[in-house]
């Protein structure tokens, strides 16, 4: 009797695992990411645990979700960070970002719900931790229970570093940057940039950001914590916000899994009111958004200008979510402080998504088939866009030439030009035919994770090794030694015979 209760007990626990899920990003973003699969997780049966920056006021959450929030670590800094790096060069954008990571982390370990969280009973049991992997916040959590099995995840698509860390290889030459505006299709001086970029942002990243993180995790673990890179070393898979059907191809290591979209889910009932504004639509819908992070009051006043007389000039119903109360609106304008993005994108009359190009965004619209219009403001947001405008699925505005002229003309190019419409079909149709779901194949991994107690034999031998190797730097430059030596061996060879020849025609002269 207590082997078959011993084996039911077992089962049970393979099928119904107790998960924990961190989110160190204090970004809407990734909240919405790393929510969609905290949840998917628990409508699939197993009790999930999630600390995270969101406060979940007003909505209802499943029995078995438990949310546990970050508080107070999102504040009026963000803004004034966002409004910096809009303006910044490429090299104050890389420090402003460093320094949002670094800021987070002390904010986190002085948080009260990061304490509630560690206040758990010594000998409380996790079957998997889920960990949001942009930062590096949350890492000694791991081994505060015990290092149980750990996957890795990330909505902000695929960074380099993260590919590196999980030993995948990165091919500067035609895979760009998450902060560069240009795409797979480099000419000599852009691959030169994107090389050094990747490669210094790396280094930059392991002796200098993480060593402070570590300084700052020390200070509230203590000194026994150890070394957080041995830490994210046991994380044994990644899940990448990545779709090859809509962002570029590229080479994937066994351990690393494309969720791309995971988010996207099927559309909801529209209000009555935003239904009869919908269906009356008989021109078409414009949605205008420009994400979680943007605000309108962070525009410069001849930009909003420029917006409102261009929107003014259209015959189409443009539903423009704005977080500002504005007046003299034009009157095929409606604002709300709130849309329902999913559903409007996916209604047959939205014909454009004026966008800020964000990465839970494209692949919404990709999803739903409706062009993009972009305006990018910084990190992947341009790059983003600049794949897309390669497709041919949308088209870039930059912030900084923007005028009402350029934003009409803009907007009639992509409602009259039928290329982007049928683009946008082709690449929803791909990205649709798929034996799952992404939100499933990611649930099948974390649960495969748990079955096997981790999933660290897909890891390819060169997460071991340094770049320098892996890269085969080591060997190009002992070939490059080399062939500088023969060539000063063969050089001093002949100057020798010369010499020779020369003296001993010398002699025969004489």
């Amino acid at each position: 009797m207590f082997k078959v209760a011993l084996l039911l007990s077992v089962l049970s626990s393979v099928k119904c695992g107790n998960i924990l899920v961190l989110q160190d990003v204090p970004s809407p973003s990734h909240t919405i990411w790393n929510t969609e699969l905290a949840k998917g997780l628990a409508r699939k049966g197993h009790n999930v645990t999630m600390l995270g920056p969101d406060d979940f006021k007003n909505q209802k959450l499943i029995e078995n979700f438990h949310y546990i929030e970050l508080e107070a670590i999102v504040d009026k800094g963000v803004e004034e960070a966002i409004e910096e790096a809009m303006d910044a060069p490429l090299l104050k954008n890389m420090l402003l970002f460093y320094e949002y990571e670094m800021e987070t982390c002390k904010k986190i370990y002085e948080n009260t719900g990061m304490q509630r969280l560690l206040n758990y009973p010594d000998g409380f049991k996790f079957d998997a931790i889920v960990i949001d992997m942009t930062l590096n916040c949350m890492l000694p959590v791991i081994k505060r229970f015990k290092f149980p099995p750990s996957v890795g995840v990330t909505a902000f698509l695929f960074p380099h570093y993260l590919s590196l860390d999980f030993g995948n290889t990165i091919h500067t030459s035609y895979i760009p940057s998450y902060a560069l505006s240009i795409t797979e299709d480099m000419n000599f001086l852009e691959r030169l940039q994107n090389f050094l970029f990747v490669n210094s942002d790396y280094l930059l990243r392991k002796y200098y950001v993480r060593k402070t993180v570590q300084r700052l995790a020390n200070e509230k673990f203590g000194e026994s914590l150890g070394s957080l890179d041995d830490i994210r070393r046991h994380i044994s898979m990644l899940l990448v916000n990545v779709d090859m059907a809509f962002h570029y191809p590229q080479e994937l290591a066994p351990n690393i899994i494309p969720v791309g979209g995971l988010h996207v889910k099927r559309a909801g009932q529209l209000t009555r009111d935003l239904e009869e504004i919908m269906d009356k639509g008989n021109k078409g819908v414009i949605l205008f958004s420009l994400g979680t992070n943007v605000r309108f009051s962070l525009l410069k006043p001849h930009i909003k200008s420029a917006l409102l007389g261009a929107l003014g000039k259209l015959d189409q119903t443009v539903l423009w979510k704005l977080d500002s109360n504005l007046t003299n609106v034009p009157s095929n304008v409606i604002v709300r402080q709130w849309l329902p993005q999913t559903e409007i994108l996916a209604h047959p009359n939205t014909k454009l998504f004026i966008s800020h190009g964000g990465g839970l965004s494209t692949i919404e619209s990709a999803y739903y088939a409706v062009p993009v219009l972009g305006i990018p403001f910084f990190a992947d947001q341009f790059p983003n866009l600049k794949l897309m405008e390669k497709k041919g699925l949308a088209r870039i505005v930059y912030y900084n030439s923007i005028t009402e002229d350029s934003m009409y003309k803009s907007i009639r190019e992509m409602l009259d030009n039928p290329k982007y419409s049928k683009n946008m079909k082709d690449t929803s149709n791909r990205m649709r035919d798929q034996p799952q779901t992404p939100l499933e194949r990611a649930i099948f991994w974390i649960e495969y994770s748990i079955r096997h107690n981790g999933s660290g034999f897909l890891n390819l031998k060169s997460r071991d090794l340094p770049l320098f190797i892996t890269s085969g730097q080591d060997i190009h430059l002992f070939l490059l030694l080399l062939g500088c030596v023969t060539i000063l061996v063969v050089v001093s060879a002949c100057k020798c015979c010369i010499s020779s020849m020369k003296s001993k025609h010398k002699l025969k002269t004489q």
